[in-house]
C-alpha cells in the first residue's frame, strides 16, 4: 500500500499542535502569552493536545500568566492524573515499572536501560516506541530515545512518591554506567539526585575543568537555575568545583556567591595545596570576568609554588595558564601571552583552545 501510495499515515508529528495552533488553543482559554513564553509552553508540551489543554487550565487559574507559563508543571490533579490513570495504569506491570525506573534518564539507550533494568530492555524500548508511549527518537541509528518532557516529569514524580529508595538506586545505577562511559558531568548529576554529594562533587572537580579544555560544548552537570551555593557553606571541596562550573557556564550571580563563600573557608596552602590551586583558579576566573586582570594574574603567580605539591590538578593548572594568557593580552603583555600560547599548544586540550583561542 505504501509503494502504491494507497496509505495515509498519521503519526505523532502530524498530530502534534504547531506553535500557531498552540497559540489559538490558549487564546480559547483567555490565555495570551508573548512569543518566548508561548514557545516555552509549546516546547514543554511538545504539541501534545491534552498536555496543552491542561497547561492552559493551569495558566488560566494563575494571576500571573507569564510566571505560570514559565513554571508549567504536571500537577497530579491535571495532566499527571490523566496520564497515570488513563495510560500508565492500563499497561502491564513490567512496562509501568520500566517506564518509572528509566524516567531518571535524559536519554534512553539499550546499554543504559540494561544497566538499570536488566535484560529485555531492547525489546521494551521497541515496544514503547511502537505503541507511541510518549517517547521520541533522539538518534535513530544509535537507537536512543527520550521521554516527552511533561511525561518524564510525571514519571519521576510518581517514582519518588512510590519508592524513594528505588529512585535512589536508579540514579546510582545510572551514575555508575555513566562513569564507566567517561561521562563525568551527567554522572555527577545523578549522584547529586541520589544524595551522594561528596561523590558528585569529587567527580565534578575532576570533570568541570577538563570538559572546558577538551569538550567545550558539553552541557553543565548541574541545574544552574536551581543550585544554591549557600547549601555548601564551609565546604571548600564542594564550593570550588561548584564555583568553577557556575562561572564557566555563565551563571555569574550564583557563581559569585559561591566565590564569596569559598573565600571565607580556611584553606591552608601548606596542608591543602590542591584546594589552594583550585581556589587560585576560581579567584582568577572571577577577577577575569569583572575586568580585574592585574589581580587575576597575581592569583596565577601565587599558585605556582603550590603546583608541584598538589595532586590531580594538572587540568586546573593548564586552565590557569589559559586565563593568564587572556589577561596578559588585555594588559598589553604580549610577549608573556605569546609564551603561554606556545606552551598551551603542546597540552592535551581541545582544538577550540589551540586552534582558535590561542592564535586569537
Amino acid at each position: 500500500m505504501r509503494a502504491h501510495q494507497d496509505l495515509v499515515e498519521l503519526r505523532d508529528g502530524d498530530l502534534a499542535f504547531s506553535v500557531e495552533e498552540t497559540e489559538s488553543l490558549l487564546a480559547g482559554f483567555g490565555v495570551r502569552l508573548d512569543e518566548s513564553e508561548l514557545a516555552l509552553v509549546h516546547r514543554r508540551s511538545e504539541g501534545w493536545a491534552v498536555g496543552l489543554q491542561m497547561a492552559a487550565i493551569s495558566i488560566q487559574g494563575s494571576p500571573d500568566h507569564a510566571t505560570a507559563a514559565g513554571r508549567v508543571r504536571l500537577h497530579r490533579h491535571t495532566v499527571a492524573d490523566y496520564f497515570l490513570e488513563e495510560v500508565l495504569s492500563h499497561q502491564p506491570p513490567e512496562v509501568a515499572e520500566f517506564m518509572l525506573a528509566t524516567s531518571v534518564l535524559d536519554e534512553l539507550s539499550v546499554p543504559v536501560c540494561t544497566a538499570l533494568c536488566g535484560q529485555g530492555s531492547a525489546k521494551m524500548l521497541e515496544f514503547l516506541y511502537g505503541t507511541h508511549m510518549f517517547i521520541a527518537v533522539v538518534d535513530e541509528e544509535a537507537r536512543t530515545y527520550r521521554y516527552h518532557h511533561l511525561i518524564k516529569e510525571v514519571l519521576q514524580t510518581e517514582l519518588h512518591a512510590r519508592d524513594p529508595a528505588w529512585e535512589k538506586r536508579m540514579h546510582e545505577a545510572a551514575a555508575h554506567y555513566l562513569i564507566e562511559a567517561g561521562q563525568t558531568g551527567p554522572a555527577a548529576r545523578h549522584l547529586l539526585a541520589a544524595g551522594e554529594q561528596a561523590a558528585a562533587f569529587s567527580l565534578l572537580g575532576e570533570g568541570v575543568v577538563r570538559d572546558v579544555l577538551t569538550n567545550p560544548t558539553v552541557g553543565s552537570a548541574l541545574d544552574l537555575d536551581e543550585i544554591r551555593p549557600e547549601l555548601f557553606a564551609g565546604a571548600p571541596e564542594f564550593l570550588l568545583p561548584l564555583a568553577a562550573e557556575l562561572l564557566w557556564r555563565g551563571a555569574f550571580e550564583r557563581g559569585s556567591r559561591a566565590v564569596a563563600l569559598v573565600r571565607k573557608c580556611r584553606i591552608d596552602p601548606g596542608q591543602q595545596p590542591g584546594l589552594a590551586v583550585r581556589l587560585a583558579l576560581v579567584n582568577m576566573l572571577h577577577c577575569t570576568f569583572i575586568g580585574e586582570f592585574d589581580e587575576a594574574v597575581a592569583h596565577r603567580e601565587r599558585a605556582r609554588p603550590l603546583e608541584v605539591k598538589a595532586d590531580g590538578v594538572s587540568d586546573w593548572v593548564v586552565t590557569l595558564d589559559t586565563l593568564a594568557m587572556y589577561c596578559h593580552t588585555y594588559l598589553g603583555h604580549f610577549s608573556q601571552a605569546r609564551q603561554l600560547a606556545d606552551a598551551l599548544g603542546s597540552a592535551q586540550v581541545s582544538d577550540a583552545l589551540t586552534e582558535v583561542l590561542c592564535p586569537g
